[in-house]
């Protein structure tokens, strides 16, 4: 191989970009551990290209796939999939490779295409009532959660305090939400679980495309997914805020929650570290979605659905929120100055906006329908 660029390296997965004789420049994704997770992932490219009009132009093509039979990678699953020239939603924000205006206008744009493409028909319909599925789904990820070490104790206390407003805990929220009318009343709606779906669309998976024609493309589905809210997808997208945050460790947690030496509610003081500019960009386009749970707003895709479909798409949300503490939990806590009170760790600071976004979802839910 030649012109070899490695782009990820983790303990799950090893990609790289490279010259190929005979299909130019290719990247090449191998599974690490789990070749049935990439296996079901080329499965999920290969599915969506054919049964969605709507994605197909978006999906870069899928050269081969497999399982190595030798050298250091034998017995790994791997595909080859075309490379594509450009930069993610995320490194458009977070290194001011466009103006403001650019952002701006792309955005609703972006937001536009993604809510088409999702609502586009797949043939894959789950037949089981959606609120018996959802609400499995949601209290597995919290009961999940909820055993995780540094997330256990939280998760028992009465509320928490997060940059001076309270919150009753998560779980309070979750049921509150789960008793909703506008949760019950899914099940008289026609069916839209599906099990076929990309649900990973957050901004570093938009890859923006220097040709222009597409304009985007759309790398790495979720393919742990068994059945999802074909919204999920959508859902992930406004994630990027927090996703980004957490990945890019730009956040510290101030707070004596770590000593546990009083009965008081804990309190928290997020403080975000983005550069100013960085940091209102990503309030700007995503911050109004978590602040706003009602339907007066918060969302571009907002203007496209109906209030079922609103209320589905927030729905989805709180479940990324929940999965991103689970996905993303560590058991190492990084210290600031050797303080105790002050750190950064993505479990807990998921947690805590999993809790903020479903007190605001479980409050507009008590006097108003989504």
């Amino acid at each position: 191989m030649k012109g070899v660029t490695i782009l990820k390296s983790s303990d799950k997965y090893l990609v790289f970009a490279c010259d190929d004789e005979a299909h130019g420049r290719c990247v090449y994704k191998i599974a690490q551990r789990e070749n049935d997770v990439l296996h079901k992932e080329v499965a999920t490219l290969l599915a969506l290209k054919e049964r969605s009009a709507r994605i197909a132009p978006h999906l870069p093509a899928v050269y081969e796939y497999g399982t190595f039979l030798r050298g250091a990678y034998r017995g790994r699953a791997y595909y080859k999939q075309a490379h594509v020239e450009g930069r993610t939603f995320s490194q458009c924000i977070q290194h001011a490779l466009t103006d403001d205006a650019t952002v701006d206008a792309l955005f609703p744009r972006l937001m536009h295409a993604l809510v088409e493409i999702v609502l586009d028909d797949v043939g894959t319909r789950w037949s089981e009532r959606p609120t018996n599925t959802l609400r499995r789904v949601l209290l597995d990820e919290y009961a999940q959660l909820s055993r995780r070490p540094h997330i256990a104790g939280l998760s028992r206390e009465e509320g928490i305090i997060v940059n001076g407003r309270h919150h009753p805990s998560l779980r309070a929220s979750v049921d509150g939400i789960l008793a909703s009318s506008a949760f019950r009343a899914l099940d008289a709606t026609a069916p839209f679980l599906t099990t076929l779906g990309h649900w990973n669309f957050h901004g570093d998976n938009i890859l923006l495309t220097n040709s222009g024609s597409p304009e985007f493309c759309l790398i790495d589905p979720d393919a742990t997914w068994h059945v999802a809210d074909p919204l999920l997808s959508v859902a992930r997208f406004l994630y990027t805020f927090p996703h980004d945050t957490a990945d890019y460790r730009q956040y510290v947690l101030q707070t004596d929650v770590l000593t546990g030496l009083d009965d008081a509610l804990p309190e928290v003081q997020v403080t975000l570290l983005w550069p100013e500019v960085i940091a209102q960009t990503y309030g700007r386009l995503f911050g109004p979605f978590f602040e706003c749970a009602d339907d007066t707003g918060g969302s571009h895709a907002d203007a496209m659905l109906t209030t079922e479909q609103r209320f589905r798409l927030r729905l989805a949300l709180l479940l990324c929120l929940l999965r991103g503490v689970n996905a993303n939990y560590e058991d190492e806590i990084e210290f600031f100055d050797r303080r105790i009170n002050a750190f950064r760790n993505k479990s807990i600071f998921l947690f805590l906006r999993a809790t903020e976004f479903a007190s605001v979802l479980a409050t507009s839910l008590e006097g108003a329908a989504v």
